[in-house]
């Protein structure tokens, strides 16, 4: 079955990593380009740090499921401790959507949008805590 096939087990997260990136990059062109002035003006003074701190989480954690990610696919075996780090990763991604979310109340799209990339992402804990792992003598 095409669910619990290695692969898509970090095809899904990855894929959903994407998401999550087009729907950073699309709010930020929204409101840079928009120019409203009182929108520019509040995006460039409080929430520049914030925003660059939710990217800048982001992309540690994407960086560090795609090592671990690659490691999965190519040896085919997984420690407790390498499950762990992908799991905890997952876990800190879906922290990093919800204060996302909450720090920018984006639109009616866009919450829409950040409900099913956590519904992915949840998924994805899901595919990826069933991974058999190396027993560790």
């Amino acid at each position: 079955m095409l669910l619990n096939t290695k692969v898509f087990k970090i095809i899904l997260p990855i894929f959903t990593y994407l998401l999550f990136a087009f729907q950073f990059v699309y709010n930020y062109l929204c409101v840079w380009y928009a120019n409203i002035p009182e929108e520019t003006i509040n995006f460039k003074g409080k929430y520049l740090t914030i925003y660059l701190t939710n990217a800048f989480i982001f992309l540690i954690s994407f960086v560090i499921f795609i090592f671990f990610g690659i490691k999965y696919i190519k040896t085919n075996n997984i420690t407790v401790q390498e499950k762990q780090i992908l799991l905890g990763n997952l876990i800190l991604t879906i922290f990093n959507v919800l204060s996302y979310i909450f720090t920018f109340k984006s639109l009616h799209f866009d919450a829409i949008f950040s409900i099913v990339i956590i519904a992915l992402l949840g998924y994805s804990v899901y595919l990826i805590s069933s991974i058999d792992t190396l027993k560790v003598k």
